[in-house]
């Protein structure tokens, strides 16, 4: 049993190893690489499953497949992943499983993912704000500018101000959690502009239509006699839709689409998984 869950494991670091290689290379996963280790994960699973006549062995594969499948699709239709994201932890779901035990090896690989996600996308971010630097400054300080923004500004200075007079009047660990929330208050305006400026000059991009893949986030309406073909609110442009821009390209009707890129999310999956085989679940180390 321990070598054919060693044999999972090496799939999986595999999966995320390419995975994050194509997604910082090209922003998108193979279909061929994840829907092929999902056929790997669950084939050998039943394989494996005949062989000691342990039904429970293909039921984890398939619990781990159908549960991610659910989370994928749930962060999917919510913006929060593309779908090759997606279709890579269905694959990592059917190498992994889900065991019914409190030691659930796929639990606390989600749980670290909130830490070393979040640490991932904030340095990305202040990567691409680096890269970036000539353009992004300019853009943040006009939307420090923008009326909204400096309406939220002075509400969250307001609430700040309420909480530090409040810390006065409270216990000294009280008082502590209650700084640091004003702190966090003050912060959410100026974090919300910095991922605004991010997104407005790093994330955007005008590409041919030659250039378009399946799934690209297109980034503003695209009307060809006068119908609607695709736009910001459609899941990713769809193979059907890409055909019909080229033929209006070919047409001379439309030359270049404008895209939103995400951030390649893989290689966050990948230092997870490192980081959960290791040293298991990270709050538990914390407490």
């Amino acid at each position: 049993m321990e070598f054919f869950i060693i044999i999972m494991f090496i799939l999986a670091f595999v999966l995320l190893l390419l995975g994050s290689y194509t997604d910082f290379k090209i922003r998108e996963v193979p279909d061929y690489l994840s829907y092929g280790m999902i056929i790997a994960g669950i084939g050998l699973r039943a394989l494996y499953s005949a062989m000691t006549l342990d039904y429970w062995i293909i039921l984890e594969g398939i619990l781990g497949l159908g549960i991610m499948l659910g989370i994928g699709c749930a962060m999917f239709y919510l913006g929060q992943w593309g779908g090759g994201d997606s279709k890579v932890l269905m694959a990592l779901g059917s190498l992994i499983g889900i065991q019914l035990t409190l030691d659930q090896f796929m639990l606390s690989f989600f749980l670290n993912l909130l830490i070393i996600g979040g640490i991932f996308g904030t340095l990305w971010c202040f990567g691409l704000a680096y890269v970036h630097r000539k353009k992004f400054v300019p853009e943040f300080l006009r939307l420090k500018t923008e009326k909204n923004v400096l309406l939220w500004r002075r509400l969250a200075l307001l609430v700040a101000a309420f909480l530090i007079i409040y810390s006065f009047f409270v216990p000294l660990l009280q008082r502590i959690a209650v700084v640091l929330l004003a702190l966090l208050v003050l912060l959410s305006s100026y974090t919300f502009i910095f991922i605004k400026g991010i997104e407005n000059v790093c994330m955007y991009k005008k590409i041919p239509v030659s250039q378009l893949r399946e799934g690209d986030w297109i980034a503003e309406e695209i009307i060809l006699n006068h119908k609607k073909i695709v736009g910001p609110k459609d899941l990713g442009i769809s193979k059907e839709q890409i055909t019909i821009l080229q033929n209006s390209a070919g047409q001379g009707k439309i030359k270049q689409v404008l895209i939103k890129e995400g951030m390649p999310f893989v290689p966050a999956f990948f230092i997870t998984l490192i980081v959960t085989f290791f040293t298991g679940n990270i709050f538990f180390l914390l407490l």
